[in-house]
């Protein structure tokens, strides 16, 4: 628990946060904009999604309020040893404040499995 606490610690102020989310926006991998194409204007069941959006201090890719759901995605660099244990402390972390948390493979985060996905999630959280 030890470096969950780090991890806390780490985290960003909300102006601070929100401003990093905005560069990031601005700077999107072709992923995160494919992703995007595909849950924007609720477009993906009629449910809202917010992209490179800030909770509790970290900016998360893809967010929708009425699932309290976040979903990550993992470049080349989530495959290194220490993003890993970060990204792990990321998802404990958005577990413990009630956020059901996935983490997708670049190469799989395709509409259709984004649509099974969340259909397979069941209804939205209260």
């Amino acid at each position: 628990m030890g470096e969950l606490a780090s991890l806390v610690r780490k985290r960003q102020e909300p102006a601070t946060a929100t401003n990093f989310a905005r560069g990031l926006r601005h700077r999107q991998t072709a992923t995160e904009a494919a992703v995007w194409a595909v849950v924007r204007r609720k477009q993906l069941f009629g449910l809202e999604f917010r992209r490179q959006h800030p909770i509790a201090g970290l900016v998360v890719d893809f967010h929708c309020p009425a699932l309290k759901l976040v979903i990550e995605l993992e470049g080349g660099v989530h495959s290194k040893r220490a993003q890993i244990t970060r990204d792990k402390e990321r998802a404990e972390f958005l577990r413990g404040l009630g956020f059901r948390v996935i983490r997708l493979a670049n190469e799989d985060a395709t509409e259709e499995s984004l649509r099974r996905l969340i259909s397979e999630l069941g209804p939205p959280l209260p």
